[in-house]
C-alpha cells in the first residue's frame, strides 16, 4: 500500500468524534478537519486574525448529533461578536487535535 493511500486510509477509519463544550450545553461533532480546510479558513485574513480563523472552521466543521451542520454563515457575525474566543479556541484546537484512543470505537 503507498503512502497516500495509508494517510486516506488513516483519515477514513477515524470516523466522527465529539467534542464537549459544557459552556455551550452541548456536544459538537467532527471528522478530521483537513489542513485544506484550514487554507480555506485563512483565504483573506491575517495569520494574526486567530479569532475569525477558528470561527472560519468552526462553522465549517462542527456538526450536530444527527450530523447537521451546527452552524451556518449567517451565524458568523453572531459568533464573531458573543462567542467567547476562549471556548471557540478550546473547541477548535481539540478537533484539530484528536487522537483516537487504542480502543476507541472512532479510530
Amino acid at each position: 500500500m503507498s503512502v497516500i493511500d495509508q494517510v486516506v486510509e488513516r483519515y477514513n477509519t477515524i470516523g466522527r468524534f465529539p467534542v464537549a463544550v459544557p459552556e455551550w450545553n452541548t456536544t459538537l461533532y467532527f471528522h478530521v478537519i483537513p489542513s485544506g480546510a484550514i487554507d480555506k479558513a485563512m483565504r483573506g485574513l491575517k495569520p494574526t486574525d486567530e479569532f475569525e480563523i477558528n470561527i472560519n472552521v468552526l462553522i465549517a466543521s462542527a456538526e450536530t448529533e444527527s450530523g447537521e451542520k451546527a452552524f451556518t454563515i449567517a451565524d458568523k457575525p453572531k459568533l464573531l461578536r458573543k462567542a467567547e474566543p476562549k471556548v471557540v479556541s478550546r473547541i477548535v484546537e481539540a478537533a484539530l487535535n484528536y487522537e483516537p484512543a487504542e480502543n476507541d470505537p472512532n479510530s
